[in-house]
């Protein structure tokens, strides 16, 4: 049986749906008058229901949001917490001359890694090692430099630099050049620093 319908349960009184009780009469003259009262206490505690509901299902939406917050690896460009770039300068170079040097002091508060130079005035940029072996220099490329967190890497003359590959012009003294140096640190966060670097005359 449906539990939405009415049946009378006694003389003047219906059971309507859910248990709720209705008062009727019966009037001879114009045929029969339900007078229903609805229960006021069940219509309270639907809408109760249906608040609460409501509010665990927004609870709900607002732990999944949160769950699925971006955690991707983040690239910035020259923030405070930035490795730190001094000392910068390259040596200038005579026309025809198709490679140059840059060197700088690099710090880091963190671990990180420079793993990529780009500069405008060369078709690529190298980190480059020198070292005696067997008497001879010699002159290496590396795919990356480590930062150790605290420390500054010294880049100079007859150790650790920057090769400039293929020049697009002689670097001329006076003049700068701009390289833009990423570095990863261990969560995989990728900063990107941009820096001026001062040409020197050639031989200092």
């Amino acid at each position: 049986m449906n539990g939405n319908s009415a049946v009378p349960q006694a003389a003047g009184e219906l059971v309507y749906g859910y248990g709720n009780r209705v008062a009727y009469d019966v009037d001879s003259s114009a045929g029969a008058r339900l007078d229903l009262r609805v229960n006021e206490n069940f219509l309270k505690i639907a809408t109760t229901m249906a608040v609460m509901s409501l509010v665990v299902v927004c609870s709900i939406l607002t732990a999944h949001a949160a769950d699925q917050k971006d955690t991707r690896p983040s690239t910035s460009i020259g923030t405070a917490h930035s490795p730190a770039i001094s000392h910068a300068w390259a040596r200038a170079t005579v026309p025809g001359q198709a490679v140059g040097a840059a060197y700088m002091k690099i710090y880091s508060a963190v671990d990180t890694t420079l793993t990529g130079i780009e500069s405008d005035v060369s078709r690529s940029v190298e980190v480059h090692s020198m070292r005696h072996q067997n008497g001879v220099m010699q002159m290496r490329a590396q795919k990356q430099l480590e930062v150790p967190a605290g420390q500054n890497v010294d880049l100079a003359p007859g150790g650790i630099h920057l090769m400039l590959l293929g020049l697009k012009k002689p670097l001329k003294a006076g003049e700068s050049l701009q390289l833009k140096m990423t570095f990863v640190d261990g969560a995989g966060n990728r900063t990107i620093v941009p820096v001026r670097v001062p040409i020197r005359p050639f031989g200092q």
